[in-house]
């Protein structure tokens, strides 16, 4: 978690310019150029000529100048292997159709003029320099897209030196548990694996580093659900479309993934562009629940007051404890049947996590008169009937009827967990019921009675 608000945090943002500042000095990390095992040019030779150029010149440009002298080594390395061994045995090896290709290009090159390949030296030639540049194209490819930076180790650097990450960091604090941030990261990338979390840094110091690939004919970006997204995402986005306004959308008692935790409010948004150049509108009233339905979750959000219920009106939230597995299992499918039987068109089970989902759905499809449909993150659209859905899948969308599968103390008691239970609980338009396995979590208790009808199940009432 403290890895993840890092890495999703404005300071980062802000670390890896001041790195890539840094990098005008000393500290740039590259690939050696390789040939059939032996290095045409060497890292460490490429450091030397990088930093050989007037400082005064941008980094970009260093790179596309080092690029040039680079293609120069290549083509030098290349002639001097038109005699090598390995060329005679491709030679060997050559089809008619290779001898037909190597005809044509010198046919190309000398225009006006009729050639045959009647001098064995002429023809070696030819066919020689058509096998080294067909073997080294690939390399001239590589050398052109800059791809001799070497991105990965310049990021892996950023959390295996400590002293340089606290000079990035300036008046900043080094993140909680720095140690245990440094090695996770670095295990990752010598996996060749990014988290989500790394993803857009590692993409903010690549486009630093080999140029941004910005587009200024965009003139307006609409940003939907803008609590899913970090303060880090959104000022890259900002940099990808420097002409643009933006418009964004989003409830931030809904911002249930970690990294955008670092959003307070709408603070990073409003820095984007400062305070004089933004509006903030809000929206404070409700039209997807019930009365009673909003009554009861906007007690469960800090500022929840502020939310306006429509007046539509339905039945309390209910919440339904159980002392045992079996018999909340038990009741829940006698409620699913008679929701069925009532006409709900739309009724989701909700649970906390995928896994859950999946044992839940297993079950519910041996009692049910209709299997229910599992919601996967591969899902593209949803029907009627009853749908089986994690949590963090419901957000955005809703029901005639939501069932909580275990709103329990157990389930959602901690902070981070909040917002989760928030969402899950708004996605229900006309009933809410939320069964509990033992105690209700703390976000049901810490309300007044009245918001909701608590019941008990006992064996009777299952039987």
């Amino acid at each position: 978690m403290s890895s993840i608000r890092f890495k999703s945090s404005e300071t980062f943002l802000k670390v890896i310019t001041r790195y890539k500042e840094s990098m005008l000095s000393g500290g740039m990390k590259f690939k050696p150029v390789r040939f059939q095992g032996r290095a045409i040019v060497t890292s460490e030779a490429m450091a030397e000529k990088f930093y050989s150029f007037e400082s005064s010149v941008k980094l970009v440009s260093r790179l596309e100048m080092l690029r040039d002298w680079m293609l120069k080594e290549l083509s030098a390395f290349g002639k001097g292997e038109l005699d090598a061994p390995w060329v005679d045995q491709q030679l060997d090896l050559m089809e008619p159709e290779d001898l037909q290709r190597a005809y044509q290009r010198l046919k190309r090159k000398q225009k006006g003029k009729t050639h045959t390949f009647n001098d064995f030296e002429q023809e070696r030639e030819i066919l020689a320099r058509m096998v080294v540049s067909d073997r080294l194209k690939p390399l001239r490819k590589w050398i052109k897209s800059l791809r001799f930076v070497d991105i990965r180790q310049l990021y892996a650097h950023l959390f295996s030196d400590q002293a340089q990450m606290e000079r990035l960091l300036g008046d900043e604090a080094l993140p909680a548990q720095w140690d245990e941030i440094g090695k996770m990261t670095l295990r990752r990338l010598k996996s060749q694996e990014l988290a989500y979390e790394d993803i857009t840094p590692y993409l903010y110091l690549r486009e630093l580093m080999l140029g941004f690939h910005i587009n200024s004919n965009i003139r307006h970006v609409i940003i939907d659900e803008a609590q899913d997204y970090s303060a880090f995402q959104l000022a890259f986005m900002k940099r990808l479309f420097p002409r643009a306004k933006i418009t964004a959308l989003g409830d931030f008692n809904q911002a249930i993934y970690a990294h955008s935790s670092v959003l307070s409010g709408t603070g990073p948004l409003t820095n984007l562009y400062g305070p004089d150049n933004t509006e903030v509108i809000e929206l404070t009233r409700s039209y997807r629940s019930t009365r009673e339905i909003v009554e009861f979750t906007r007690g469960m959000v800090p500022g929840g007051e502020e939310i306006i219920p429509f007046n539509r009106s339905g039945e309390k939230p209910k919440v339904i404890v159980s002392s045992d597995a079996e018999r909340h299992m038990n009741v829940i499918t006698t409620d699913l049947k008679h929701l069925i039987k009532e006409g709900y068109e739309s009724v989701a089970v909700i649970c906390k996590t995928a896994e859950e989902s999946r044992d839940v759905h297993a079950a519910l499809s041996k009692v049910l008169p209709t299997a229910p449909k599992l919601i996967k993150k591969t899902t593209l659209a949803f029907e009627q009937g009853v749908h089986v859905i994690p949590a963090y899948l419901a957000k955005g969308v809703e029901f005639d009827a939501v069932l909580i599968y275990d709103g329990s103390a157990e389930q959602y008691a901690q902070e981070h967990e909040r917002k989760l239970f928030y969402t899950a609980c708004t996605r229900a338009m006309h009933l809410l019921h939320v069964y509990c396995v033992g105690t209700p979590s703390p976000f049901i208790t810490a309300q007044s009675e009245e918001w909701y009808d608590l019941g008990k199940v006992s064996a009777a009432q299952v039987d």
